[in-house]
């Protein structure tokens, strides 16, 4: 059943990459650079291989595929201008201490327990760091994703704890505009988690089997601190620091794939 699946799903990635034509694209974007057009495609054709495109077309009633696809190159496009720098940033590791605040502030409102901010704060940082090395999908803004990814996490620690999750709110205490639409991250659906998604999650649980120590060293690199720093702080020597943060990633898995 697996595999029929798989097959299934193999076959509608087939039908979008052959309707992702260079031509369609540069139809949908009219007065665009050329070569802007062609990293539109890259991008959308990425997506549709990753299975964002499929997840997000699940959720709607969809007639004219081409259509779709027009209009979701041009959202890709828009957020391509305006979202660029902040992911080569974030990817990098040049704003981290940036991402970790945004992070942290996202997880502080996504619970009522404070005692699990940390645990919701790491596991959404670790997820984060690993996807944007990855590439991101350009059709939404990074915060609405990093909200996301703190929601998936925050309804993680809330089914391991058994306690009711708190409503989303923004900076000014209102809530999250939600349109009663799943958010998808990396086309998944967060509400719904497939097998792979669980099995990270699973995954990242670890943070909370840490030793002390790693904890905390975790949570300072997730704020930005440095391994010279953390071992100032600490006071423990810095090869303490870059064993343990070694260890830490081991634990979670959090290795990159050959």
């Amino acid at each position: 059943m697996r595999c029929a699946k798989k097959g299934d799903q193999g076959a509608k990635h087939k039908v979008l990459i052959d309707l992702c034509s260079l031509e369609l694209i540069a139809s949908a974007l009219a007065g665009y650079p050329v070569h802007q057009v062609g990293i539109v495609r890259c991008v959308v054709l990425g997506n549709i291989k990753r299975g964002r495109v499929t997840g997000l077309m699940s959720r709607e009633n969809i007639s004219d595929k081409k259509q779709w696809l027009s209009e979701y190159a041009q959202t890709v496009a828009i957020h391509l201008e305006l979202e660029r720098e902040a992911w080569r940033a974030f990817a990098t590791g040049q704003n981290d201490a940036e991402l970790a605040e945004l992070l942290k502030t996202f997880a502080e409102k996504s619970t009522t327990r404070h005692e699990d901010v940390c645990e919701i704060w790491g596991q959404a940082f670790v997820v984060a760091k690993d996807q944007l090395k990855k590439g991101y999908s350009f059709d939404q803004p990074i915060q609405q994703w990093l909200k996301g990814l703190v929601r998936a996490a925050a309804i993680d620690c809330r089914r391991s704890h058994f306690y009711p999750l708190a409503k989303p709110t923004n900076s000014d205490g209102e809530e999250f505009e939600d349109d009663g639409e799943p958010v998808f991250v990396s086309g998944v659906d967060r509400y719904n988690p497939t097998e792979e998604w669980d099995h990270k999650l699973d995954l990242l649980n670890k943070i909370k089997y840490l030793k002390p120590k790693q904890k905390e060293i975790l949570h300072r690199k997730v704020a930005g601190q440095d391994a010279h720093e953390i071992s100032c702080e600490m006071q423990i020597p810095l090869r303490t620091v870059q064993n343990n943060w070694t260890e830490i990633l081991k634990q979670l898995e959090f290795r990159r794939q050959r």
